[in-house]
C-alpha cells in the first residue's frame, strides 16, 4: 500500500462530506486506503457515514481524546508505506498525492506540505518559526517578523519552489510510516494545538527538514473542523494557551520555564478578563462574548495546574494516565 490517508472527525459532517469527495474522486495510480477516525461526535451520523462511504475504514475512538491521540489511533491501523494526516475541513486537489510521492524520498524529506488556499484564494501562512521566549507572547512575535523582515524575506523565497519552515500545520502533513516511527509518533500531551510543532520539532532533531513544496496545493477552510460556536471557539482558543505552556515545559530550559509561565498565565488572565469585562457593556458585539467562556476555561486550568504540578490541560490523554 503505497498511502495511508487519516482523517480526525469531531463533529465535522458536512465538511468531512466536501473532503471525502475530493479524494474519493481522485483518479490516482496510488494504492491508497482512506481511514477516518471519530472522536465520538455527538451529532451521532456516524453509521450514515459509513454506509455513505463504504470503501473508507472508520473507527471509533474511545472518547474526544484529541488531535494527536487521533491521528496515533489512525496510523495504528493504517497499512501505508506513508501516511497523510489530513483535517476534514480540506479538499484535496489532483496530482498532490503522486507528487509528494515522487519527491519525498528523493529529497530527503522529513515532513512534507503543499500550500494551502483559502475562501478568498489567498494561501494560507507557510513560513512558521519555533516558538522561543520571545515568540510566545504575539506582540513580541510580530515585532521580530517587521525588524527582521529582510532576513526572513531572504530565507523564505517566494519565488523558491519549496519552503523549509521550522514546523508545518498538522492540517496536512505527510510522512514516511518509517520517519513517523522514528520520531516516536504525535506526542499526546497535547489535546489540540502545538502537536504539529512538537512533531516537527522532533522530525528536525532528527536532522529532517520540513518542506512546503509549491508546485501544488489543496483548499483548507481554517477553522471549519473546530470553531463553529462560542462555547467551541473558547475552548479551542484556550487550548492554543494551554499547548503553549505544554511545549514550554517540554523544549524550554528550567530556568526560563521559571519566569515565562507566571509571566504567560499573569498576561492571559489580565487580557482575557479585560475583553470579558468589556463583553458585558458591549454585548452586541458577539465576538467579545467569547472571552467569558474563555476566562472561566483559563481560570479552571490555571487552577488545575498549580494544584496537580503539571501544565498538560485535564482533556489530554497524557493527564488523564498520569492520575
Amino acid at each position: 500500500m503505497d498511502l495511508s490517508i487519516v482523517i480526525v472527525n469531531y463533529n465535522s459532517w458536512s465538511v468531512l462530506s466536501n473532503c471525502l469527495e475530493s479524494v474519493l474522486s481522485l483518479k490516482s495510480i496510488l494504492n491508497i486506503e482512506v481511514i477516518v477516525v471519530d472522536n465520538q461526535s455527538t451529532k451521532n451520523m456516524m453509521a450514515s457515514y459509513e454506509l455513505k462511504y463504504p470503501t473508507v475504514k472508520w473507527l471509533r475512538n474511545s472518547g474526544n481524546n484529541g488531535f494527536a491521540n487521533g491521528c496515533n489511533l489512525g496510523a495504528a491501523n493504517a497499512v501505508g508505506d506513508n501516511l497523510f494526516f489530513l483535517n476534514p475541513d480540506t479538499k484535496l486537489n489532483s496530482g498532490v498525492l503522486e507528487h509528494f510521492i515522487k519527491i519525498y524520498d528523493k529529497e530527503n524529506i522529513g515532513i512534507l506540505s503543499c500550500l494551502q488556499t483559502n475562501n478568498n484564494g489567498t494561501f494560507h501562512k507557510y513560513n512558521l518559526l519555533f516558538p522561543n521566549s520571545l515568540r510566545v507572547f504575539g506582540i513580541l512575535r510580530s515585532f521580530e517578523r517587521f525588524f527582521k523582515k529582510k532576513q526572513l524575506t531572504q530565507h523564505f523565497k517566494e519565488t523558491a519552489t519549496r519552503s523549509y519552515p521550522d514546523w508545518i500545520s498538522g492540517s496536512a502533513i505527510f510522512i514516511s510510516k518509517q520517519n513517523f516511527e522514528l520520531i516516536d509518533k504525535w506526542n499526546e500531551d497535547y489535546w489540540m494545538y502545538f502537536e504539529d510543532v512538537d512533531l516537527c520539532k522532533k522530525i528536525q532533531e532528527n536532522n529532517l527538514p520540513c518542506v512546503v513544496t509549491k508546485e501544488v496545493s489543496l483548499f483548507h477552510l481554517h477553522g471549519g473542523a473546530s470553531r463553529v460556536n462560542p462555547k467551541t471557539k473558547a475552548i479551542t482558543k484556550s487550548e492554543v494557551i494551554k499547548s503553549r505552556h505544554v511545549y514550554i515545559s517540554n523544549y524550554f530550559s528550567a530556568n526560563s520555564q521559571k519566569w515565562l509561565h507566571p509571566l504567560l498565565m499573569t498576561n492571559n488572565l489580565l487580557s482575557v478578563g479585560i475583553l470579558s469585562l468589556l463583553s458585558f457593556p458591549l454585548f452586541f458585539l458577539k465576538k467579545l462574548q467569547v472571552n467569558r467562556y474563555k476566562f472561566l476555561e483559563l481560570c479552571n486550568y490555571y487552577a488545575s495546574a498549580l494544584k496537580n504540578k503539571t501544565w498538560l490541560s485535564n482533556r489530554s490523554t497524557n493527564f488523564k494516565f498520569s492520575k
